[in-house]
This record gives C-alpha cells, sequence and structure tokens, in this order.
C-alpha cells in the first residue's frame, strides 16, 4: 500500500487500519527511525481506548543492527506503560541466521561424529554474526554436565576483537572458555605457514567474513589444510582433523551458490555438494515466515510464539504445584493459575524472550532423548516419559536457564532483584532447593504439550543400518531383488516401530548400500549419509562405476543429513588408492564407519552371503560385531551424546536367490 508523504502520522497509520492488526514489522535502516514509528504508534493506540479493551497488546517487531541495543531497550520498554498497547520486540537478521545455523547444523551432533564430549567451537572473524554465533551455540547446545563450551575466535585483530566482545556479550565469558588468537586472512585463503594455529581438536568451524570473496577464500583453503597437513611442516605438529566447515552467505548466488552446488534447474539443489563445506545465511529463507518448513527458524515464526506462549503457562502451573505441595489452599492456587494465564499480556520483553529460547531448546531436549521433533497437525500418540528421563530434562532446562540469565548480564546473589539482574538461584543443578526444581520438572513434564501447540510433536528415533556386498564371487548384485527385499524388510520396521522415527543409515558405497537408500527414498523414510572418506576422494572409487558419482551426489543431496567422519587413519593422500586400487586407511575409515553405524543402529539390514568378511571391516565382520555388542575399540567413535544401540536386531538379506538357504542355516545356527 502506498501512502501519501503528506499525510500525518496519524492519518497514515489510520488508513494502513493498525488497530486491526496483530503483529507489526519495521524493516527500517535507522534505529531512531524505528523509535519514531513506534512513539506514533504508542500515540495513535492510547487515543482510541476502545480498540485496546479486551485485547492482547500488539507485538511490534523492530529489525535493529546493535543487538545489544535492542536488548537494552526491551528491558528499558519493559519499565513503561508502553507494553500495555505494544509489545515492543527487537531482532537482528544475525540472530535469525545463528538460531538457523545450530538448528540445522546441532554442534552436539557434530561432536557425537567425532566421538568427542567437550564441544570447541572456532569462529573466523569477528563481527555482529560471530557473537550471535557464540550465543544461539550456548542458547541451543547440549552440553556435558560440568563441561563448557570451549570458542576460539580466529582474526587478524585479535586486540580489538577482545575488546570488542567484552564490551557487547560480557555474559558470555561466564558461560564459555575463550581464546582469541591471532592468524591473518589472505584473499587467496589461510597460509599453509598458519596451519599451526588451527585449533587441534575443533568440533565445527565457523567463517562470518562478510566479504564473499573472502569467506570462500578461507572456507576453501581451510578444507585443504583439513584434509592434507602441508609440506614442511614440523613432524611432530599433529593432524588437524576434517571437522564440517560452515560459511556464511547472505545471498547464495555466485560465490555461494558455487561453494553450495546449488542448481536452480535441479530437484537436489538445495542441499549442495558433500563436500564438507555448507552455507548459510540467506536473507530470502529468514523472512519467509514458517511457510516453507515450520521446523526452520524465521524472523516471525508463529509455531515459536506459540510454544513460548505455553512455556510461560507451564511456568506458572510449576509455581502454583509448588505453591500447593507447599500448603497453598486451592482457592488460592487457582487465583495464582489465573493471574498466571492473563500474565503474559503484560509480561516483560525480556521474560517473553526467555521463553522464546525456552521453546529453542526443545531441539536439544529431543536429542537428549534420543528423539526428533516433526511436523504434525494432528494431534498423536501422546509422549510418554520414564522418571529418568523427566530428571534428564530438568537438569538440562536448568542448565539453559542459568546460561541465559549469565548471558544477559545477571549474577547470583541470596536475593532477587530483577532491576539489578541478580538471582539466588543461578547455582549447579545439584544446589537447586527443591521448590526450584520442581518448577522446571513442571516444564520437562509438559515438554510434548509445548510441541503440540506449534503443530509438532517428538518421536523416539528408530535408527536402521545397512551392510552388505557390493558383489559375490565376481558377479553383481541381483539389484531388482536385493532392492525388493531391503524395502519389504523397511516396511515391515516402519509397522512395527509404532510412534517411533524410522531413519536409515547408510555409508552410499555401491551395492547394498545405495540400493537400500533407494528403497528408503521410494517409501519416504529419511536417511542420514555417513561417509567414510571425504568426497575429494570418494569420487576416485565411485568412477569405476558408471554413473557412480552422479548417483553419489545425488543421494548425498538428499539425505535428512550427511556426516564425514573425522581421518583418523590417514590424510587425503593415504586414504586415496595406490597404483593397484588398494588403500589400508582407506578399508580402515570403511570399518569405522561400520563401527559407527552398528553403534547407532537398532536394526541392521545386512545383504550377506553368510560367510566372513573377506577383507577389513567387511559385512561379516559387521554383522559379527552387532550380534555380539562389541566392535573393536579402535573403529568405536565414543562420546557422551550418544549412547550405544545394543541389543542390535539383525535381519540377513540373501544377495542372490541361490544364497537363501546358506543364510537361512546360519540364522537357525545364530538362533541356537
Amino acid at each position: 500500500m502506498l501512502l501519501d508523504e503528506v499525510l500525518t502520522p496519524e492519518e497514515r497509520l489510520s488508513r494502513a487500519q493498525i488497530e486491526h492488526a496483530d503483529l507489526l514489522v519495521a524493516f527500517m535502516e535507522d534505529t531512531d527511525a524505528s523509535l519514531t514509528l513506534m512513539e506514533e504508534l504508542d500515540r495513535f493506540l492510547a487515543n482510541r481506548p476502545h480498540v485496546m479493551r479486551g485485547r492482547d497488546p500488539i507485538d511490534l517487531w523492530i529489525k535493529i543492527e546493535n543487538r545489544q541495543l535492542g536488548d537494552r531497550l526491551a528491558e528499558y520498554f519493559g519499565l513503561t506503560d508502553l507494553q500495555t498497547r505494544l509489545h515492543p520486540r527487537f531482532f537482528s537478521l544475525e540472530e535469525t541466521s545463528a538460531r538457523r545455523l545450530w538448528r540445522q547444523h546441532p554442534l552436539d551432533l557434530f561432536a557425537e561424529a567425532q566421538g568427542q564430549s567437550d564441544l570447541h567451537l572456532c569462529i573466523y572473524g569477528f563481527g555482529a554474526l560471530a557473537e550471535q554465533i557464540m550465543t544461539e551455540a550456548v542458547h541451543q547446545s547440549r552440553f556435558v554436565p560440568k563441561r563448557r563450551l570451549k570458542i576460539t575466535v580466529l582474526t587478524d585483530e585479535p586486540e580489538r576483537t577482545k575488546e570488542r566482545l567484552t564490551a557487547w556479550r560480557p555474559g558470555l565469558f561466564a558461560c564459555a572458555d575463550i581464546r582469541v588468537n591471532h592468524i591473518p586472512f589472505h584473499r587467496v585463503g589461510i597460509s599453509d605457514a598458519d596451519y599451526g594455529r588451527l585449533p587441534r581438536d575443533a568440533t565445527a568451524h565457523v567463517i562470518c567474513h562478510k566479504e564473499p570473496d573472502l569467506a570462500a577464500a578461507t572456507a576453501l583453503s581451510l578444507r585443504r589444510l583439513l584434509l592434507k597437513k602441508p609440506p614442511h611442516t614440523d613432524e611432530a605438529e599433529p593432524r588437524r582433523l576434517n571437522a564440517p566447515i560452515l560459511v556464511r552467505f547472505d545471498r547464495p548466488t555466485g560465490i555461494g551458490q558455487l561453494l553450495s552446488g546449488a542448481d536452480e534447474d535441479s530437484e537436489t539443489s538445495s542441499a549442495g555438494w558433500p563436500d564438507g563445506v555448507e552455507i548459510f545465511g540467506g536473507y530470502a529463507e529468514m523472512l519467509l515466515g514458517d511457510m516453507r518448513d515450520p521446523l526452520e527458524p524465521t524472523v516471525i515464526d508463529t509455531a515459536r510464539e506459540a510454544m513460548a506462549r505455553y512455556i510461560h503457562l507451564s511456568y506458572q502451573a510449576g509455581v502454583n504445584e509448588a505453591a500447593q505441595a507447599m500448603g497453598l489452599t486451592p482457592d488460592a492456587a487457582l487465583a495464582q493459575q489465573r493471574k498466571g494465564e492473563a500474565s503474559w499480556r503484560v509480561l516483560a520483553p525480556q521474560f517473553r524472550d526467555s521463553c522464546r529460547q525456552a521453546a529453542d531448546h526443545l531441539w536439544a531436549k529431543a536429542r537428549a532423548l534420543d528423539g526428533r521433533i516433526v511436523y504434525a497437525p494432528k494431534a498423536g500418540t501422546p509422549l510418554i516419559l520414564k522418571p529418568e528421563e523427566v530428571e534428564t530434562l530438568t537438569g538440562l532446562e536448568h542448565q539453559r536457564w542459568v546460561h541465559e540469565r549469565l548471558l544477559a548480564g545477571w549474577s547470583h546473589s541470596p536475593k532477587r532483584v530483577d532491576a539489578a539482574k541478580q538471582h539466588p538461584n543461578l547455582v549447579p543443578y545439584e544446589d537447586l532447593p527443591y521448590r526450584e526444581k520442581s518448577i522446571d520438572r513442571a516444564l520437562a513434564e509438559r515438554l510434548d504439550g509445548a510441541l503440540s501447540t506449534g503443530h509438532l510433536a517428538l518421536q523416539r528415533n528408530h535408527i536402521v543400518g545397512v551392510t552388505g556386498h557390493r558383489s559375490v564371487n565376481g558377479q553383481s548384485l541381483d539389484a531388482d531383488k536385493v532392492t525388493r527385499d531391503l524395502r519389504a524388510a523397511l516396511e515391515r520396521v516402519v509397522s512395527e516401530a509404532l510412534g517411533q522415527s524410522v531413519m536409515l543409515y547408510s555409508a552410499l558405497a555401491a551395492g547394498a548400500d545405495s540400493l537400500a537408500v533407494e528403497a528408503a527414498i521410494e517409501l519416504g523414510i529419511p536417511y542420514t549419509a555417513v561417509l567414510p572418506l571425504p568426497f575429494e576422494v570418494s569420487r576416485a572409487y565411485f568412477e569405476e562405476e558408471e554413473g557412480g558419482i552422479a548417483r553419489f551426489i545425488r543421494q548425498t543431496a538428499s539425505a535428512s543429513r550427511v556426516i564425514e567422519l573425522p581421518l583418523l587413519f590417514g590424510d587425503l593422500a593415504e586414504v586415496s588408492p595406490d597404483s593397484e586400487g588398494r588403500s589400508q586407511a582407506r578399508d580402515q575409515q570403511f570399518a569405522l564407519a561400520g563401527g559407527y553405524i552398528v553403534r547407532r543402529c537398532k536394526t541392521l539390514l545386512a545383504v550377506w552371503d553368510g560367510q566372513p568378511a573377506r577383507g577389513l571391516g567387511g559385512t561379516g565382520d559387521v554383522v559379527s560385531w552387532a550380534r555380539t555388542g562389541s566392535v573393536p575399540q579402535e573403529y568405536r567413535l565414543e562420546g557422551y551424546y550418544t549412547p550405544p544401540a545394543y541389543p542390535v536386531d539383525v535381519k540377513v538379506i540373501p544377495p542372490t536367490t541361490e544364497q537363501i538357504g546358506l543364510v537361512q542355516a546360519d540364522e537357525e545356527t545364530t538362533a541356537a
């Protein structure tokens, strides 16, 4: 709608029918202009008390570059009568970008794939985006109890970065161990001479340069250095592992489109190349609301808002239940509950944000339950939590709340004083009073209700692994038969795993692995690609098969998640085939993939001829590991985040019709 500039603010707002809005969004570049608009809106609504009578204040979302100023303004306006008509909410696109990043690529899942218990985030370049990525990593990650997030900031201005970080977000230092290290950034990327400056135990590398060419150069040179230690490097210098690289591009065009492998004419354009580099930060996706995908964070996120309100009411219910347990009368408890239900209308902006952050953390809690959140427009089977699971979620919620308060500048004090940002409950969970634990427990017990408010649900994971031959006795598999059998086996798992989220784990190797993926795609079953080798060397093996590389890229692009395992047994050169097509390090990496899948799956589909493995980590070995529940130590990726899923139900699928009898005999022997 175009409005004549000669109109007064009152006339413009009246013509825009602002009084009928539930949500207003201001994308002005100038903060003063945004605050002037807010003043005009408040005056306009104050002159129409009949319009606001009996309704909630209008949510006003204001884009602001200085996120810290937005936090302080929200706290200030929370003390005025402005919020009886307007609820101002200051946001930055950097904040939304960071929330999307950790929703799509959880830091603790990277650690799980690398066998780590500590989370170590490495940031390249510092600015508003880097600060938000660090903040959201604390908000959304799941930590080992009593272990702190490690953050290394690599910058060519270390002293200035330390000053800015201390001024912008001092609370980060209370939540994480932060180091700021110097590294020169060149237009051609990171120099070989600076290899020793790279962190040794990184969980993920996040590149935050604003300039697209510098971001791309840093990502590509870093990837090269992680895969192979440069020549003339000190022999005592440990090799860096190939942790994921995440690169910010505001618009995935040009260099960003090239790095992502996106092709507008391709059905798989959104997933990109399996090269260990992922891009994030596209502005268009942040502004689309939840129209495309209700599971992805956006600037205006209706599911998040609904869950935040439910969480607030759950907190009030927890307070009431704790009060009743301490002797409050039923009538007084009911009055307090009604007061809590109405309090969202006048809740201070910073406490509304607290509820929103609790909603974001539901994804971390789902991972703690070995589950995932799915879109559920209709109510399904209620989630039943075990007592020990409720206790785990209660501890996680308190840990989240402590981090949230510390990040906002709160400190511990025997007396609660909101104006001074002091609170007595900023203590470890085990030192929390029983009454306060019961409040957090009420939130944990209502997890299912919070999700359903946003038309979401949590489903337990049922991971199906696959192992199998590429050929038998020099003959290719009967692809049609094996695919039919794999599809039938997957259908049986889905029918038996009622209420669970079935997902396939496959290494995508030629033969049984890729056939299982095709069966999963036909059935609409999501799958995770567990890559034993980097794409840079995988292609050498897929080139042996006609159409192998195209299939590998297509299947990787369609995967729900791609996990590239760490190169534990050699660098890029050592896992590449020699003149005879062999590599012991390559075989060990595939054995690592077999061990990884076995320790995480509940059902293993084995396309197996019943014979012992013909090579290290072959099908026979993987079946044996699954049946005995014992993976050799060197092929275990042990971390805190995902305990082994033993016992594993092994379902053997004969690779050819002639071998059905042999496999049946093997199963009878195993059963006996």
